[in-house]
C-alpha cells in the first residue's frame, strides 16, 4: 500500500562559505507492483496521465525496458546482480499539476534471499539522472552506509570529483537520510539531512498535504534557484556544466 512521507530537510554548506537553510515537503512511498491498485482509491492521483498528482514511469531511470520495474531490473543486471527483486518500493516526488523535479529518489529493494539493495537516483536541473547502487554489503541491520565517487554534475557549486557519502536508517514509522559531499581529502563541503514520518495514503491525507504544501514540486525547484543566487552573492565559485566533461561518468540518463 502506498504511503505519504512528511519530510523535514536541512542543508548546511561548510566551505568556501557557510550557508544553511531548511524546508518541509512530502514524498510518496510507492510499491511499484501495486501503483495502479493504490491509485484507484483516489481521484486526485493517476499513473502516466495528467492529474493533480501523477506518477510517470519515464520520470525515473529509463533503459527502454517498458516499465519502471523492468528498468530497475535491467540496471541491477548491469551492476552484476543476478537475483530478481521480490519487492521494490520507491520514495519520490510525483508530478504536481504536471510538474516534477526530484533532486533525489530512493528505491528500496527486497531480494528473494532476504537481502536488500537501494538505488539512489540523483537528478539535476539539466534533465539528467544518475542511479547509484547501494549493495548488500552496505547494510547493517536497519542502517545503510556507503561512500562513492560522484562523477556527476549536480550543483554548479560542488566539483564533480567529490565523494558522495550516504547514510540511511529506516524503521516502520519513519526514516532518516544524511547525504554528504566531501573532498577526496575528507574535508566536508555540504551535508543534507532529511527526517521523514510515514502516514497512510488516502484522499483525505493527500488533500491536507495539498493545502499545506501547494505546488510542492515548484517549491522545490524555486528553493534550489533561490539558494543558488544566494551562493553567487556570497561569491562561491561557479562551475560550468561544460567544464571537465570527462568527469561526468556512469549510467547518466537524459530525460526528455
Amino acid at each position: 500500500m502506498a504511503k505519504i512521507i512528511d519530510c523535514q530537510v536541512q542543508h548546511h554548506r561548510f566551505t568556501p562559505r557557510t550557508h544553511s537553510f531548511g524546508a518541509s515537503f512530502f514524498w510518496f512511498e510507492l510499491d511499484i507492483d501495486s501503483i495502479d491498485v493504490d491509485f484507484a482509491t483516489c481521484p486526485l492521483i493517476s499513473r502516466n496521465r495528467f492529474n493533480i498528482f501523477s506518477f510517470r514511469d519515464d520520470d525515473h531511470i529509463d533503459f527502454n525496458q517498458g516499465s519502471i520495474r523492468k528498468n530497475v531490473e535491467f540496471f541491477l543486471r548491469k551492476e552484476g546482480e543476478t537475483l530478481v527483486p521480490k519487492r521494490i518500493r520507491l520514495w519520490t516526488n510525483l508530478r504536481c499539476f504536471g510538474y516534477v523535479f526530484n533532486p533525489v529518489s530512493f528505491y528500496l529493494i527486497d531480494m528473494p534471499d532476504d537481502s536488500s539493495r537501494i538505488i539512489m537516483e540523483v537528478g539535476n536541473t539539466f534533465n539528467e539522472l544518475k542511479p547509484f547502487l547501494v549493495p548488500a554489503s552496505a547494510f547493517n541491520g536497519d542502517q545503510v552506509s556507503i561512500s562513492v565517487p560522484k562523477h556527476y554534475y549536480v550543483s554548479p557549486f560542488i566539483a564533480l570529483d567529490t565523494v558522495l557519502s550516504f547514510k540511511l536508517r529506516h524503521k516502520d514509522n519513519g526514516m532518516s537520510i544524511i547525504i554528504n559531499s566531501d573532498e577526496a581529502s575528507g574535508k566536508k563541503i555540504l551535508s543534507a539531512a532529511l527526517q521523514g514520518t510515514f502516514s497512510p495514503f488516502s484522499t483525505k491525507a493527500l488533500v491536507l498535504r495539498l493545502f499545506k504544501h501547494p505546488f510542492v514540486t515548484l517549491k522545490i525547484i524555486a528553493l534550489i534557484h533561490w539558494h543558488a543566487l544566494l551562493l553567487l552573492l556570497k561569491r562561491v565559485p561557479y562551475i560550468s556544466k561544460k567544464d571537465n566533461p570527462h568527469l561526468q561518468q556512469g549510467n547518466m540518463i537524459w530525460k526528455k
